[in-house]
C-alpha cells in the first residue's frame, strides 16, 4: 500500500510540473543532414542521428528527440550540409509544434 501511495505522489508531482511548461528544451550537438529554404532568411534543418552526436533533454520541461527530428527553423546564414549545429533547442508550447528553435 505504501509503495502505491508513493507511486501516485511521484506521477500527480511529476505531471503538474510538466502542465506548468511553457517552453520544451534541450541541448543538441548534431551534423545537419538536411537544409530546406522556409523563407528569405530561415531555413529548417533536420539533424543526422548517425556518427557522433549529443541530444540531452531537459529535466523539467524536457523536448523530445522525435520532435526535434522532425526540423528545427534557423537562420539560413552560413549552413551546409554536414556541419555540426550546436546550442539549446526551444520549442514554445502556445506555438505549432514545427517551430523548434535554437539559441
Amino acid at each position: 500500500m505504501k509503495k502505491l501511495s508513493l507511486l501516485a505522489v511521484l506521477v500527480f508531482s511529476s505531471t503538474s510540473v510538466w502542465s506548468e511548461c511553457r517552453m520544451l528544451n534541450a541541448q543538441v550537438y548534431a551534423p545537419i543532414a538536411s537544409i530546406q529554404k522556409i523563407s528569405e532568411s530561415q531555413c529548417r534543418v533536420t539533424l543526422s542521428w548517425s556518427g557522433k552526436w549529443m541530444f540531452n533533454p531537459a529535466s523539467d520541461c524536457p523536448l523530445s528527440v522525435g520532435e526535434v527530428s522532425r526540423g528545427i527553423v534557423t537562420s539560413c546564414e552560413g549552413l551546409q550540409v554536414g556541419d555540426y549545429l550546436s546550442g539549446v533547442l526551444y520549442r514554445d508550447l502556445s506555438q505549432p509544434s514545427s517551430d523548434i528553435t535554437i539559441y
